[in-house]
């Protein structure tokens, strides 16, 4: 299957033979999927004694030249239980373990597991505050530490809550050492018995067995509980259901065992057939093959960046000379998937999908190509996500829309006795993963954060992570598809790509930071051939502006890569110490950034602000944007002299009484009328004269409230927002430019999509309204203007008929502004517009053919709907922002002045399109 189709019957078809080759493991996953609860007395201490019977003198652990028995790891394990018992561990305890792979750490947490205490899976490349941060988020009783992290754990001790009496420690196999200050767990324990303790008998499948702490990539380290119930379901999963373990399988571990692809996936797959694992110290490509070689490794569990360390590996005659047919994990790119199969002779690969903090996961049992597979049995979703404004859409209902087939949208799993929310330990972390009432009053699910796509009887493909797609230009771009694209460059070895910040611009632009070949590092890296590979296979929008050639990258321990710190960093070479280069939109190259050119950044990208050029007697148009103008507008321009047209239109239509009153406010314009963002006041003159009629005698405009608008100065006009077409921006612009006492020239801010309607978008333009970005805004506000904003966005405008007159969610762009640049706020109430266009349905196949955000239902031209304008009170906030919070709270408080002013207007109105009345 291409990783761009959707599953077909032909597909299930070809995988017939391999599921034929399953159905004696069916029975056994199945029985543990559907019959294990909360309630049951199973666990992970319960399956290892029953291997320690039925199992004995097979393998259970292989690590460099030892094995370890089923018999003999149960009896180690025991000792340890007993020892720690003896200390008074009992259940619900916490023992916090810092060891790196070895068998001794198995021995610990499987002692644990059996006592009912929960091991605290400390991970092995902290120190210092992170990890004095993670002890203190798992309150341990105990802990053990292996010899080899002996520093990092003395330098963390001063802040932890932990005396020396608390803390045990397991000698390193590689460097022995006597760690006097410490009693030594592994003699201490070998005195106890190596019988079966009883408590494993009282351990329940729901309760914890493990803490599992999450990377860190972005912020402080979070711990996941993993329960005996989410265990034995992953054993049933992948080692019965997926990879078919038997007593004579080996998985090969060479990822941390404080990650759960190691411990969850590969242990759990493992214990599931009575199979052995075999443990690598730590990972290393090189030596990867001839380990699986040693260990005659069946299987072996990965993460998409293992993978990729293994393909840029040298390639070897024997590559395929090993003795791997399947292999579990996450994460295998769509790139180098094909590659990977065919360069090392993998037949099976069961890719799948899960979180530590998740519900439920996802496994590609059939064995496709780019899929995850599917989930047994638990219930989940993919529903409509807006990148744009970062929400999840809902439907008239105000309830959540499941996408169609094909369709990408945001995982959920609803979370229920079955299949419970075991979290982390932090609740209001907890609260943050959970959606209410999604789908019907009272239902709970789980929000994964991940876009997934439905490719078609019940199989899904992973797409992106909210987190790592980002909007640029008005178009959703996916660092997945972009890091795809370059990776493929035979320059670079990896590639990191996530969305930069720019001063004035909407969106994120993108930066990538590349770790080159040797050979491009040395030779010099060729952004010739770079970008124009670029330029083939993206899009433009999705080209990053931005590249850093890194000269080293920090990782967590499971190959992460830390994004936090580059976006944090993006392009500042203040703080960068690599290498930064800029997709300069002129040279159409990428140039060394340095001090001159990195000031120059705002202008450049957002397209600047300076006057264009005329050439013999026809003149261009300075533009708001670098978009051209459309075809209609440029072929009036090429054939007309717009200046002595535009001078005899006014003279002809606009009344002498409407010039003096808009000449009242000046704006700079250039030789041709116009100013830096395209606005020409007597196009404007004309325009109002015109809609003024409507405005006098169309709509019947009522104004109350003029004394409240500053005469001069800068200010902010917020409003409601309704009825498909700017109508209320227009009328509201005629409000304010033709009050007879302190008239202002506002300039509308509109949405991006209207400024790109051909002809419209130019005439717009001329007449005032400029782009809602930033940088727009806060340019004319130092020019001490008036500016009109709705910041219900197109929420506003686009909305059915039955949701008139209440507010949708508002932007809070303008507060931030507001409250930086010490601009005073006007709340507008318009009442009527909502009736001008009224729409019962929005045509969302057309929107999207179209590539505008809706489609509406409606009448073809606007109906007379009386209209009511109050303008609201002054309102002031002060700044600088220090808190979103707070943010926010202004804008609620700008929100509810908007409402009361709309309810005193739907209080006021009686006669709509003519005598007929409609109540309030």
């Amino acid at each position: 299957m291409s990783r761009k189709e959707t599953l077909n019957i032909n597909h299930i078809v070809s995988r017939l033979a391999l599921w034929a080759k399953k159905l004696p493991f069916l029975p056994a996953g199945a029985l543990y999927l559907l019959t294990t609860h909360k309630e049951s007395t199973v666990s992970i201490g319960s399956r290892l004694e029953r291997h320690a019977r039925v199992f004995p003198e097979k393998t259970a652990i292989l690590y460099k030249d030892k094995k370890y028995t089923h018999k003999r790891f149960n009896e180690i394990s025991n000792q340890i239980a007993h020892c720690l018992l003896a200390k008074g561990v009992k259940k619900g305890d916490t023992v916090a373990l810092f060891l790196e792979n070895r068998p001794e750490l198995m021995f610990c947490i499987a002692a644990l597991a059996k006592i009912g205490a929960v091991a605290g899976l400390l991970n092995t490349s902290q120190k210092g505050d992170v990890l004095a941060h993670s002890i203190g988020l798992i309150q341990p009783k105990y802990l053990l530490f292996g010899g080899e992290l002996l520093q990092p754990l003395q330098t963390t001790l001063p802040l932890i809550a932990l005396n020396r009496e608390q803390i045990y420690y397991i000698p390193d196999d590689e460097k022995p050492q006597s760690v006097v200050e410490y009693t030594n767990i592994a003699i201490d324990s070998s005195k106890y018995p190596s019988s079966n303790p009883a408590t494993t008998r009282h351990v329940k499948a729901g309760d914890a067995c493990y803490y599992i702490f999450t990377s860190g990539t972005t912020g402080l380290p979070k711990a996941s509980i993993m329960t005996h119930l989410r265990w034995m379901r992953a054993s049933a999963s992948f080692g019965s259901l997926a990879l078919n373990m038997t007593p004579d399988d080996v998985i090969y571990i060479s990822l941390p065992l404080y990650h759960n692809n190691a411990l969850t996936v590969a242990w759990s797959a493992a214990v599931s057939g009575g199979s052995a694992i075999a443990i690598s110290r730590k990972f290393s490509a090189s030596k990867f093959w001839e380990e699986t070689r040693k260990f005659k490794a069946t299987a072996f569990c990965y993460i998409g960046e293992l993978c990729r360390y293994l393909i840029n590996q040298p390639q070897k005659e024997n590559d395929k000379d090993n003795p791997v047919v399947k292999i579990v994990g996450n994460g295998l790119r769509p790139d180098i998937w094909q590659e990977f199969k065919q360069r090392f002779g993998i037949e099976q690969v069961y890719e799948f999908y899960a979180a530590s903090e998740s519900n439920l996961s996802f496994t590609n049992y059939f064995n496709f190509d780019y899929t995850v597979g599917f989930s047994l049995p638990g219930r989940f979703c993919l529903v409509e996500y807006d990148i744009d404004v970062e929400e999840v859409k809902k439907d008239s209902r105000g309830y959540l829309i499941p996408v169609k087939r094909g369709g990408t949208g945001l995982l959920l799993i609803q979370i229920s006795e079955l299949f419970p929310f075991d979290g982390y330990t932090d609740e209001k972390a907890n609260e943050k993963k959970l959606i209410r009432n999604a789908f019907s009053q009272g239902d709970l699910w789980f929000n994964s954060g991940d876009l997934m796509k439905d490719v078609g009887f019940w199989h899904s493909q992973f797409v992106d992570r909210l987190g790592d797609t980002f909007r640029w230009k008005g178009e959703n771009i996916s660092t997945y598809e972009v890091e795809l694209t370059i990776n493929r460059s035979p320059q670079v070895r990896e590639s990191i790509v996530y969305g930069v910040t720019v001063p004035g611009a909407e969106g994120r632009a993108g930066m990538a930071a590349l770790i080159v070949e040797e050979e491009s590092a040395t030779a010099g890296f060729d952004f010739s051939t770079f970008s124009k590979m670029l330029k083939s296979s993206l899009p433009a929008y999705a080209i990053p502006l931005f590249i850093r050639i890194l000269k080293n990258i920090e990782t967590t321990g499971t190959f992460k890569y830390k994004k936090g710190n580059l976006k944090k960093q993006a392009y500042d070479i203040h703080t960068v110490e690599d290498e930064i280069y800029f997709l300069h939109p002129k040279e159409k190259d990428y140039r060394r950034l340095d001090q001159q050119l990195f000031e120059q950044i705002p202008k450049l990208v957002t397209g600047g602000t300076s006057f264009l050029t005329t050439s013999g007697d026809k003149q261009r148009i300075s533009s708001q944007r670098p978009d051209s103008s459309s075809f209609l507008f440029r072929l009036l321009e090429k054939n007309f002299s717009l200046t002595d047209f535009i001078q005899l239109a006014k003279q002809v239509v606009v009344p002498e009484e409407l010039n003096q009153v808009i000449d009242r406010n000046p704006k700079q314009v250039n030789a041709f009328g116009y100013d830096p963002w395209g606005f020409n006041p007597d196009i404007f003159k004309i325009i109002t004269t015109f809609y003024k009629i409507f405005y006098d005698h169309y709509f019947r405009v009522e104004v109350s409230g003029y004394e409240n608008i500053p005469p001069d100065g800068r200010v902010f006009i917020i409003a409601n927002h309704a009825g498909q077409l700017p109508i209320d921006g227009g009328l509201l612009g005629v409000a304010l430019s033709t009050n007879p006492s302190n008239p202002r020239v506002p300039r509308i801010m509109v949405e991006r999509f209207l400024s790109a309607v051909p002809f419209v978008g130019n005439i717009l333009n001329r007449y005032g309204a400029i782009i809602g970005d930033p940088e727009n805004c806060i340019k004319i506000l130092q020019k001490e203007e008036a500016v009109i904003v709705f910041p219900e966005g197109v929420r506003g405008s686009g909305k059915l008929f039955h949701k008139r007159y209440k507010l949708q969610r508002f932007g809070t762009g303008f507060m931030h502004i507001a409250m930086n640049h010490k601009t005073p706020i006007i709340p507008v109430g318009i009442t009527g517009s909502e009736e001008t266009m009224p729409s019962i349905a929005d045509i969302k196949p057309l929107a999207r053919l179209l590539g505008i955000p809706y489609a509406p239902l409606t009448v073809p031209v606007p109906l007379p709907s009386k209209i009511f304008i109050k303008f609201g009170k002054r309102l002031d906030f002060t700044g600088p922002v220090e808190s979103e919070v707070r943010v926010q709270e202004n804008v609620d408080m700008v929100k509810a002045e908007i409402a009361s002013l709309i309810q005193l207007g739907l209080k006021e109105r009686k006669a709509y399109y003519g005598k007929k009345y409609f109540p309030s």
